[in-house]
């Protein structure tokens, strides 16, 4: 039996890859969250996902407190089971009218993981919404053989190095700015 979900939610993870939203902060947690991190990235001067895009948990323990959320870990654990392990954080922030984009790709392609076991558990400090460009999924791709990425470098792609799906695969990306 889950501790967090129900179990309607773990079914629709498992059959689309990805359930939102689970509520594991208030709404006075997540202003209190997002006010640290704006004032994180004030004392940082720039971006904080500029200079701590790997492990960003390691040098703020106010992130570490967010990782190990009781409500956040036992919704993994209603997916994954028991055995839950945090091996990497980042910041990924962008603004509404922000030109820079994501380009269509999965996760696993980015961890390397065999077999890729791993989920990612996105929080928002903040409403994500589609004037800001809010994360889209595609249901069910991850029953799917992964797919071909190629690299396409952009300078508006947080992407690094441009890792996308290939066209044919993919949909159209859309701006909703």
């Amino acid at each position: 039996m889950p501790k967090a979900l129900t179990i309607e939610q773990v079914n629709h993870y498992n059959d689309n890859g990805f359930l939102f939203t689970v509520d594991a902060f208030t709404t006075q947690e997540a202003e209190a969250i997002f006010a640290k991190y704006q004032e994180t990235e004030r004392q940082a001067g720039e971006e904080l996902q500029a200079k701590f895009r790997v492990k960003s948990h390691l040098p703020f323990p106010w992130l570490c407190d967010i990782i190990r959320n009781e409500k956040l870990v036992d919704a993994v654990a209603d997916i994954i089971g028991p055995n839950v392990m945090c091996w990497g954080s980042s910041f990924f922030s962008k603004n509404a009218h922000d030109p820079r984009f994501i380009s269509w790709h999965t996760d696993s392609f980015y961890y390397a993981f065999e077999p890729a076991e791993t989920l990612s558990a996105w929080v928002s400090f903040n409403n994500s919404t589609r004037l800001a460009g809010c994360v889209q999924y595609i249901p069910g791709t991850h029953k799917l053989p992964p797919p071909v990425h190629e690299f396409k470098p952009e300078p508006n792609n947080f992407a690094g190095a441009g890792q996308t799906v290939v066209a044919s695969m993919s949909p159209k990306r859309s701006s909703p700015n």
